[in-house]
């Protein structure tokens, strides 16, 4: 008898699987234009980028899945994605659908997996026709290896087929070109000379190249949706007299060092104070921002969030940074402190990541902008 039952839920889960495959497939053929988002840095910024720009022809949807994961219908509205836990590869199985029921005929989807097998399982799902790889920055070690120069061999695996594949990194451009001629392929590198040190430019230079690739001149679409993106970024004044700059996106350590260069008057600040959210799945990361915050000139204070907090505040005290200058406080009373005490004249950086207690370091900060910038 155990047998037998055994056998029928064997069959049952096979007949389910056959129907949800069949159910995926005539989703997928409904969809004229497909785009996979993948890379480093930028992915959903890119991702809405190119749905905006499309939007002026295709009836289109995006999803992201960065800060908060949300999905933009045709109509523009936006749907929040609940999650009972972490993010798993269903969830586009379910976008799709819901692309579809929303009569779109376009999507743009982030990529949000980390790990080679599961990018290349999110490759085989959506089978796209553009792949996008905005950038390969030496992050996310703990899943890709702790030689950055090899990065672009995951990456690369999961280019699709008989797919145009568009990036924005003129380095690793060389591999990502001979990867897709493999698969029968074609690489576009979409750079120009005012897109070199400006991650803005980069992306909306990227998306507008997607665009025309399919016919679509969306450029218009493309600033306003960049133009709506960009009103929350730039410096924050605060009550203090201080500045803060919002680097959590950056995520690793070149990117944050290439915003801050970029920043001007970055060297007038009379002191710098960091704001580290860390996670204790990105040990890599941490050691990288402990190590550059012990080497900062003009370093002021340092607050603490997020999991990896203890071990971050031990391995500064190792490196010299006095224990009196590091805190690890709640983000309510991080943002209040900084807010109303922090030094007149100082920087503020925030870094790490913005999800969870970064996100509310954010929201509390905004109590503390001056008027002027409100």
């Amino acid at each position: 008898m155990l047998f037998e039952t055994v056998i029928i839920s064997l069959v049952i889960s096979l007949a389910f699987l056959v129907y949800e495959k069949a159910g995926l497939n005539r989703n997928i053929k409904k969809l004229k234009v497909r785009v996979l988002v993948t890379g480093t840095r930028g992915k959903s910024t890119v991702t809405e980028l190119i749905r905006a720009g499309l939007s002026s022809k295709y009836s289109a949807v995006s999803k992201v899945t960065g800060t908060i994961p949300e999905i933009t219908y045709p109509d523009g509205t936006v749907s929040v994605i609940r999650r009972k836990g972490g993010a798993r590869v269903q969830e586009q199985i379910r976008t799709i659908r819901n692309a579809v029921l929303a009569k779109a005929d376009c999507l743009s989807l982030e990529c949000m997996s980390v790990t080679p097998a599961l990018l290349q399982l999110e490759t085989h799902i959506l089978r796209p026709q553009i792949f996008v790889i905005t950038n390969i920055r030496n992050d996310h070690r703990e899943h890709l290896g702790t030689n950055p120069d090899l990065h672009y061999q995951y990456y690369c695996a999961a280019i699709p087929q008989n797919s145009v594949v568009f990036t924005a990194d003129e380095i690793n451009f060389v591999h990502i070109d001979t990867a897709a001629k493999a698969k029968n392929s074609r690489a576009v590198l979409a750079v120009n000379d005012a897109a070199m040190d400006n991650a803005d430019i980069r992306n909306k230079t990227l998306a507008e190249a997607v665009c025309a690739y399919l016919g679509v001149d969306g450029k218009e679409e493309i600033a306003k949706c960049s133009e709506n993106k960009g009103k929350s970024g730039g410096l924050i004044r605060l009550r203090s007299g201080a500045s803060l700059i919002d680097l959590f996106s950056a995520n690793d350590i070149d990117s944050t060092l290439k915003e801050l260069e970029a920043l001007p008057g970055y060297d007038e600040f009379t002191s710098i104070s960091v704001v580290l959210n860390s996670r204790s799945d990105r040990p890599l990361r941490s050691d990288d921002y402990i190590k550059w915050m012990a080497e900062l000139k003009k370093l002021g204070r340092i607050f603490l969030l997020g999991s990896h907090s203890g071990y971050v505040k031990r391995n500064l005290i190792r490196k010299g940074v006095e224990v009196e200058n590091v805190f690890r406080l709640s983000p309510e009373k991080a943002a209040a402190d900084l807010g109303s005490s922090a030094e007149n004249g100082g920087l503020i950086v925030t870094v790490g990541n913005i999800k969870g207690e970064g996100f509310e370091f954010m929201e509390h900060i905004q109590n503390y902008r001056i008027a002027e910038n409100k």
